[in-house]
């Protein structure tokens, strides 16, 4: 009896953390334990699940949700005629009524989607529809990369945010916090605005992004779990400095891959082929060259 309700405690604890951990805000050391409790919980693990689908609902149909085309109409009107008078006690207080107007319309529409949803009910899997088909060289292994990548940087907003230094170091830990330099040095042109580690189930992803405008890159890279790359060096697309790497392109994304002993890491963008095999090519060695250390 005291074990069970011991063991009822700690799934009360994790759940506190699961809408922090969606949004890969706790430190690596709650991550690593709340992953740790997600692996033998069935009862929490459904608890993400559906805390992540609707998450990804709510973003959806928010990002859907305008203001009315009244409501931009009169405000561009007021502009317009009043000029002088923006800041007078009555266009404050319209101002105030407008925005009260816009949080209602997207409250009701989030309160729509939340009511809508049913677990059991079959939903849109935006990024499934995305990844590598199976006929494609190499598709089981670059989808990792890519699942990260729509998953993190495009379905959770990931590349619109913009993490410090210190931010960075923080989340990434301090086994990989060296990393960002490295690849500061090797992808010019690019800023690094995310750097963290991030997870997709129960699988975790050190995850860099960087953007230069509406070019936007990340590099994952993840621990193997007995994956690996053709031994054959004529699959590799490409050698740089010694280390393969081997691509594929979905409609909207391009994936290149590498590997070391116990890594595999991706390069995946919205650039062309030929930016994005440059871009790895660039990062491979590097990256190569600092996960050794770890690898010692």
């Amino acid at each position: 009896m005291s074990v069970l309700e011991f063991e009822q405690g700690y799934c009360k604890r994790i759940r506190v953390y699961l809408d922090s951990y969606v949004n890969n805000e706790l430190m690596v050391e709650t991550t690593h334990e709340v992953l740790r409790h997600l692996e033998n919980c069935k009862e929490c693990a459904a608890e993400l699940d559906a805390k992540t689908r609707i998450k990804d609902m709510l973003r959806l149909a928010v990002l859907g949700d305008g203001a009315p085309a009244a409501m931009r109409d009169r405000i561009r009107r007021d502009i317009r005629n009043s000029p002088d008078a923006w800041w007078s006690p009555r266009t404050h207080l319209m101002q105030w009524a407008l925005v009260a107007a816009a949080a209602l319309v997207l409250f009701v529409g989030g309160w729509t989607v939340l009511h809508s949803y049913n677990p059991r009910r079959p939903q849109p899997r935006s990024v499934e529809a995305t990844l590598l088909r199976p006929e494609i060289p190499n598709a089981d292994l670059l989808n990792i990369g890519l699942v990260d990548h729509i998953n993190c940087a495009v379905v959770h907003g990931q590349q619109d945010r913009r993490l410090t230094p210190e931010q960075m170091s923080e989340r990434l830990g301090s086994d990989y916090a060296g990393l960002v330099p490295v690849v500061e040095e090797k992808a010019p042109g690019f800023n690094i605005v995310v750097a963290h580690r991030c997870h997709v189930e129960t699988r975790e992803f050190v995850h860099l992004i960087l953007r230069n405008q509406d070019r936007v890159c990340s590099l994952v890279i993840t621990k193997k779990n007995g994956e690996a790359f053709p031994a054959d060096e004529a699959a590799a697309i490409e050698q740089a400095a010694s280390v393969a790497t081997y691509r594929a392109r979905t409609r909207d994304y391009e994936v290149t891959g590498f590997e070391t002993r116990d890594f595999l890491g991706f390069v995946v963008s919205n650039l062309s082929a030929s930016e994005n095999r440059m871009l790895a090519s660039s990062l491979a060695p590097a990256v190569r060259d600092f996960l050794a250390k770890l690898e010692a």
